[in-house]
Order: structure tokens, then sequence, then C-alpha cells
């Protein structure tokens, strides 16, 4: 006769290890999405600052060409704006670095953000 390994588990560690091996790819699926948002929203955030800075530094300079703004308040709306266009290229480089030098690669993956981003509020609405 064979000696068979003799495995015994309770229903409890059954449980807890279907819960475990079903539930790990649903988690890092979301974890990469999670992850892509993170990476799109800086984006974004940073692209809003650098415009709203540059406007900014704009009307600052019109301002002082008339009279109205003085250099240091040029200067430092200058500083604002350069300082916002490097966090812009460095949310650039992430999402570059994310996804490679591949054009096409980048392209999908900001139509699928956008059509995820347009999903998402029709899908709170079912529920």
């Amino acid at each position: 006769m064979r000696d068979f390994w003799r495995v015994q588990f309770r229903l409890r560690t059954l449980l807890l290890a279907m819960l475990i091996l079903g539930a790990s790819p649903w988690l890092v699926v979301r974890y990469f999405e999670w992850r892509e948002n993170e990476l799109w929203n800086a984006l974004e955030t940073a692209k809003t600052q650098r415009d709203a800075e540059i406007t900014n530094w704009r009307a600052i300079y019109d301002g002082m060409q008339v009279g109205d703004a003085s250099d240091a308040q040029e200067s430092d709306a200058r500083s604002r704006y350069f300082a916002a266009r490097a966090q812009t290229e460095l949310a650039v480089k992430r999402v570059h670095s994310h996804y490679g030098s591949n054009e096409d690669a980048l392209i999908k993956a900001a139509e699928r953000r956008k059509s995820r981003k347009a999903q998402s509020p029709a899908q709170s609405m079912n529920k």
C-alpha cells in the first residue's frame, strides 16, 4: 500500500483560501487602475496649475507695463510659473516612463482612461 499525503483542511481554511485566491486578481487589477489614475490625475493637476500660473504671470506682466505691478511681483509670478512648468514636465516624464516611448500605447491608455471616466458616472447612477 502506498502512503499518500493526507491533507485535511477545515471549512474556515478552505473559505479563506477561496477568498484570497478569488479576490487577488481583482485587487491587482484595481491597484493598477488606481496607479494609472494617480499618474493621469497628477498630470491633469500639474497642467491646470501651470495654465493658472502662466495666466497670472501674463496679467502681472501686463500690469507691470502699465505701472500697476512691481518688478518683484513679476519675478515672483515668473518663478511660480517655471516651478509649475517643472512639475508638469515631471508628471509627463512619469507617464512616459510608465507607458514607454510608444506613442500608440500612450494614446490607447488615454482613450481607455477617457472611456472609464465616461462610464463611471453611469455606473454610480445604476447602483
